[in-house]
Order: C-alpha cells, then sequence, then structure tokens
C-alpha cells in the first residue's frame, strides 16, 4: 500500500482489532466444561494437529509467547489432557502428545466451534459465503505477517 492509503490502512487494523476482541471473548461451553481457557484450547488444538511438536512449534504455530505457552502446557498436563515425553530420537527434547481426554476435547470443542460458525452464517447466501473467502484468507495472511513481525 501506498501512502495515500493511509485511512484505508487505519480502517482494516480497526476492524481487525474488532475481530481479536470478538474472537477473545467466544468461549464454547465445551472449553469450560474441560475447564481450559480459549488459549489452552488453541494449544490442544495445535498438538492435536502435529502430535509430538514441541513448545517452539506451537509458539509458530499459534502465534503465542513461549512463556505463555509454557505456563498453559503445566495445567494442561495437571488437568490430565496433555502428556510431555522423551523424544525416542533426541534425548534432549520433550515431545507434546494429548491423552484421550485432550483429544476428546479437542472434538468437543471444534465440533461445537463449527457448529456456531454454521448458524452464525446460515443466513449467508452462496453468493456471499464465496466472496468471503477470499476475503478471510487475506486477513489470515495479514495476521500471520503480524505474528512473525511481532
Amino acid at each position: 500500500m501506498s501512502g495515500s492509503d493511509t485511512a484505508t490502512t487505519i480502517e482494516i487494523a480497526l476492524a481487525v482489532e474488532r475481530l481479536a476482541i470478538m474472537f477473545s471473548q467466544y468461549r464454547p461451553e465445551a472449553v469450560r466444561t474441560f475447564g481450559v481457557s480459549s488459549q489452552q484450547a488453541i494449544i490442544l488444538a495445535a498438538i492435536y494437529d502435529e502430535p509430538g511438536c514441541g513448545v517452539k512449534r506451537i509458539t509458530e504455530r499459534t502465534g503465542m509467547f513461549q512463556s505463555v505457552v509454557s505456563r498453559s502446557l503445566g495445567s494442561l498436563v495437571r488437568l490430565s489432557l496433555l502428556e510431555r515425553r522423551r523424544s525416542s530420537t533426541d534425548a534432549r527434547a520433550t515431545e507434546l502428545h494429548l491423552t484421550e481426554a485432550g483429544r476428546r476435547a479437542v472434538n468437543e470443542i471444534r465440533d461445537e466451534w463449527r457448529g456456531s460458525l454454521q448458524k452464525a452464517c446460515a443466513s449467508l447466501t452462496e453468493e456471499q459465503a464465496a466472496a468471503l473467502m477470499p476475503s478471510l484468507s487475506l486477513v489470515l495472511t495479514v495476521a500471520q505477517q503480524l505474528v512473525k513481525e511481532a
């Protein structure tokens, strides 16, 4: 964007900020049921998608600070949703794996999230939903760039 697009950039920043606030306030019932925070649910989902990953990979996938992830992992272990295991290939490395309860938590949280999104999007026409996808991809790209620069 050029300097003449400053007003547009500010509008985009405000819209992304509002979106971030709204999503941070969304807390599915399943999250409360399992006694985890929204951040911890995101961490569980990252491990679900990549079993055996480590803290560094979670920070890359989620954009969370390493200190936040490390504190959350301790809580998730105490809740019996997560296990830490020594790597079979590198004794210095620790792998993160969900317990059966952790996998069940992610499945229930995702099911509820997807159901809520389907209800929220029910009023969109097929054309509106199709038009929304490229914009969401752009928002995701911008968000990933912000996380990389943080």
